[in-house]
């Protein structure tokens, strides 16, 4: 089990250090951010609610599954596109009024290029290219002169600003939000539908499949929002700073673990491994933040006294994440929530941990504790 363990370890440790520099590769050849870690997202996602739903089956509750399924699956994806939107929108202004020679370029484009929608086209180009013809405001002839144009591009710069202040509100979060509202909807549509007489469970099926899309398809989004927000490294970091306290939390028990810290939920667990687990973690920020950010380049950096409540914070949010799992394990008599990676389960055994600790390390960000 141990060499199972280390071999598959290191196998998705490479992987994902591979798929972020695919990211990051991506990221430069198309300017849009996540590109290669979005579609593992959706995969993770679509993996997880296959989980809860076994889970939910041996409890003896029948979620409908496209309505699962597709409830996370829009979450994971409004946090990642409406950013996208944003992003590629505000490179439209430049903050300066167009040249002449620019304006001209932009409506020769415009003249060679079929219309494009938005809503067909999610890149960057299309997008950007969609709205300039949107916002032509001033027919270009062969006898136009270059006061028109100016005066076209000042029109065009305006319309831009403005069309950017109506897109402040996109975020990832509130978006992610709005759409978790429009699918608890739609979950109480499904059941309307579906309704001919009382059976007693229609509550409990609501109720297990609203958990299982703000388990797996909301928190998740926090992930997202931490590599579109505030980048990749630090993405990385939240992951190895969580995961490094797994490792010390398995080293440390099973080497001199002897009190139980939870023996009806997981009775592996020990109070010396959470020892082990929050210096791990808070070492391994520490580490981060002295040393591998700064090397990357993020240089106005905080006090180290952030630093060690970050690591500790995520550690402790994190031990909370894999007993809740174990929680929903033990209820339905199951020891691991799949078998698809051999030695550690299923999906939800490798990112329950995270998931709790993602909100935390997001608070931590959107609050400036961890910068000058």
């Amino acid at each position: 089990m141990l060499r199972w363990r280390l071999i598959l370890g290191f196998s998705i440790a490479a992987f994902i250090i591979g798929l972020c520099a695919l990211d990051v590769w991506m990221e430069r050849l198309y300017s849009i951010p996540g590109l290669a870690l979005f579609p593992l997202l959706i995969l993770l996602v679509i993996l997880g609610v296959r989980e809860m739903l076994s889970m939910a089956n041996r409890n003896h509750v029948t979620p409908v599954p496209y309505v699962t399924y597709l409830g996370c699956c829009l979450i994971a994806a409004s946090a990642w596109g409406t950013f996208v939107i944003q992003h590629s929108a505000s490179g439209l202004d430049s903050g300066v009024t167009p040249t002449v020679e620019e304006v001209k370029l932009s409506r020769q484009v415009s003249e060679v290029s079929a219309p494009v929608s938005s809503f067909e086209d999610s890149s960057a180009a299309g997008f950007a290219e969609s709205v300039s013809e949107c916002l032509a405001v001033v027919p270009v002839n062969s006898g136009e002169n270059d006061e028109t144009l100016e005066t076209e591009g000042a029109l065009t710069a305006k319309a831009h600003q403005k069309l950017l202040r109506k897109l402040e509100h996109l975020t990832p979060g509130n978006w992610a939000l709005s759409t978790f509202a429009l699918v608890v909807i739609l979950v109480f549509l499904q059941e309307m539908w579906t309704f001919r007489r009382a059976s007693g469970i229609i509550n409990i099926r609501i109720s297990y499949t609203v958990f299982t899309i703000v388990y797996v398809g909301l928190l998740p989004t926090f992930l997202a929002q931490i590599r579109l927000c505030y980048g990749l490294p630090l993405l990385i970091a939240f992951i190895a700073i969580v995961k490094m306290g797994d490792i010390g939390a398995f080293t440390v028990g099973k080497l001199f673990g002897r009190n139980k810290m939870a023996p009806t939920l997981s009775p592996g667990k020990t109070i010396e491994g959470a020892v082990g687990a929050l210096l791990f973690s808070v070492g391994t920020s520490l580490l981060f933040f002295f040393w591998i950010l700064p090397a990357l380049g993020m240089t106005e950096l905080g006090n180290a006294g952030w630093w060690i409540a970050f690591g500790g914070v995520l550690c402790l949010l994190g031990m909370l994440g894999d007993l809740a799992e174990s929680l929903m394990k033990r209820d339905a008599e199951i020891k691991d929530a799949g078998t698809l990676v051999p030695g550690f389960g299923g999906v939800l055994d490798i990112l329950d941990s995270l998931l709790l600790a993602a909100p935390a390390a997001y608070a931590f960000l959107t609050l400036d504790l961890l910068f000058n």
